[in-house]
């Protein structure tokens, strides 16, 4: 648009506005309303939660790169802390025997 149809164009509006009281309207759709202040600040938020949805998501997939299989599997760790709970209680009854036998003397 050239500066002369441009002086022109904002002349017609001034007056249009000065004319219909047009600047409440103005103001609604040039202006931010609250709703708008409240979109922004959401798009803002969910920008934020999708970077950091991102950044798990790498992390999850380099612990997921960087891990191996178990080495004990379940049923082999229930095994064995069993084992430990029998050799535990025969040392505590072997300790019992000792003491008894040192009371004696």
């Amino acid at each position: 648009m050239n500066p002369l149809a441009k002086m022109a164009f904002n002349m017609v509006m001034k007056q249009l506005f000065k004319k219909f009281d047009l600047n409440k309207i103005n103001k609604y759709v040039n202006e931010d309303n609250e709703l708008d202040k409240q979109m922004k600040v959401a798009r803002k938020t969910l920008n934020k939660y999708g970077k950091t949805i991102e950044e798990l998501e790498k992390d999850m997939a380099m612990l997921k790169k960087d891990s191996h299989p178990p080495v004990i599997t379940r049923e082999e760790l229930s095994i064995k802390m069993n084992q430990k709970d029998e050799w535990i209680k025969d040392i505590w009854k072997r300790l019992l025997k000792l003491e008894k036998l040192e009371e004696k003397k």
